[in-house]
C-alpha cells in the first residue's frame, strides 16, 4: 500500500525538516503536559487525569507538510486544543476502553476520523489505549477528494467525521510501518504523495461517514454545552490568577449545582470540583518541572493556584502522580544543573 524503502541517511535532529527530508524523534514521557509540547503544529494542551505515576512515550516523524503521530501512556487523560489554520488531522484510536471519547464519539470504534482546520479537539484517551493521526495540509487533501467524489466534497468539512472504510486497517499498518523504519528521510515527497493517495482512498471507499454533530442527543448536547462553558470560564479564570468556585462556575452555566455535576459526569466522568482539582495540580506540576529552583517554592507554587491547605495539597499531588511536589521540583533542579 505504502512504499517505505529509501535511503539510510542520517538527518541531525536540530536540522529544521524540509520538503525533501524528514526527522524521526521518539520521546519517552514522564509528565503528561510534555506530550502537548512535543507536537507544534497542534495548539493541544494533555493533562493527566489517571492517578499513578505518569508513563508514555510520543514517536513522531515530521516533515514540511506531514506530521505523524504515535501516542501511549499509561494514565486517562484530557486531549483540548484546536487545530491551525490549513491543517487538518486523520487520526485512530486503538483499543477499546468504555472511557474513550472523541467528542461526541463515545468508545469510539476503529474507524478512520477526519478533523478539519480550525476545529476544536477534545479528546479522553484511557490508559493503554494508543493514538495514532497524520497532521496534514487540508487545502491538499481536499483538492484531491473533490477529484474523486467532486459532489461529497463540494464543501470543506464542518467538524468531526468518522468514516467506516474497509481501508482502516491497511492504512493503520501502513503508518505504523513508516515510524518503525530507522531511517530520518522516509517521509520524503515520493511517500508523502503515496501516503496522501493512500488516505484519499481510504475516505473514498466509505461505507458510512458520521458527523459528531449528528450524533448528538439533546440530553448529550446540552452537557457538552455545559461542560465546555465551564471548562472555557475555569480557563480564562485560572489565567487571570483566580480559582472559580462551584458557585461561580453554575452562575456562568446558568446551571444549578447537581444538572452541572451530572453534566460532568457524564462528559468528563468526574464532578466539576473534582475535574477544577486536578486541573489545577497539573498545573502545578507543569510550573515545577520548568521552575528555576532559585526562586521557586513548592508553597509558592501551590498557593498561586489556589491550594491553601497545604498538608491536604501534597497528598492529593502523591496521590495524582506518584511522587511528592518537592521531588518535582528536585528533579527540575537537576535538569539544569546537568
Amino acid at each position: 500500500m505504502i512504499d517505505t524503502t529509501g535511503p539510510d541517511t542520517h538527518i541531525p535532529q536540530h536540522q529544521k525538516a524540509g520538503r525533501d527530508a524528514s526527522i524521526r524523534q521518539e520521546h519517552p514521557l514522564t509528565d503528561a503536559f510534555t506530550q502537548g509540547r512535543l507536537q507544534h503544529w497542534v495548539d493541544i494542551e494533555v493533562h493527566q487525569l489517571g492517578a499513578g505515576i505518569y508513563q508514555g512515550a510520543c514517536t513522531t516523524l515530521s516533515s514540511g507538510r506531514m506530521h505523524l503521530v504515535h501516542e501511549q501512556q499509561n494514565r486517562l487523560i484530557h486531549k483540548t486544543g484546536a487545530l491551525q489554520k490549513n491543517r487538518c488531522t486523520i487520526s485512530f484510536a486503538l483499543g477499546r476502553d468504555p472511557l474513550k471519547r472523541f467528542s461526541h464519539f463515545l468508545e469510539p470504534a476503529p474507524v478512520t476520523f477526519l478533523l478539519p482546520d480550525s476545529s476544536e479537539l477534545d479528546i479522553l484517551v484511557p490508559a493503554q489505549v494508543d493514538t495514532l493521526y497524520l497532521c496534514l495540509e487540508q487545502d491538499r487533501l481536499m483538492a484531491g477528494a473533490r477529484k474523486l467524489n467532486p459532489r461529497f466534497w463540494e464543501r470543506p468539512p464542518q467538524g468531526l467525521q468518522a468514516f467506516n472504510t474497509p481501508e482502516t486497517g491497511r492504512l493503520v499498518a501502513g503508518l505504523m510501518s513508516l515510524l518503525s523504519l530507522e531511517a530520518a528521510d522516509v517521509l520524503s515527497a515520493q511517500t508523502e504523495r503515496l501516503l496522501m493517495d493512500s488516505v484519499l482512498l481510504a475516505l473514498d471507499q466509505a461505507t458510512e461517514v458520521q458527523c459528531s454533530e449528528a450524533l448528538e442527543s439533546k440530553a448529550h448536547h446540552r452537557a457538552m454545552q455545559r461542560v465546555n462553558a465551564a471548562r472555557e470560564y475555569i480557563d480564562a479564570s485560572i489565567q487571570e490568577g483566580q480559582v472559580p468556585s462551584m458557585v461561580d462556575l453554575c452562575a456562568h452555566t446558568y446551571s444549578s449545582a447537581r444538572t452541572l455535576q451530572y453534566a460532568f459526569r457524564k462528559v468528563m466522568q468526574m464532578t466539576p470540583v473534582t475535574y477544577l482539582r486536578i486541573l489545577r495540580l497539573n498545573k502545578v506540576r507543569s510550573t515545577l518541572n520548568t521552575a528555576d529552583t532559585a526562586e521557586t517554592t513548592v508553597t509558592q507554587m501551590a498557593t498561586r493556584w489556589g491550594f491553601l491547605h497545604l498538608g491536604e495539597f501534597a497528598r492529593d499531588y502523591q496521590r495524582l502522580f506518584g511522587e511528592r511536589p518537592s521531588e518535582t521540583l528536585a528533579r527540575s533542579s537537576a535538569r539544569k544543573l546537568a
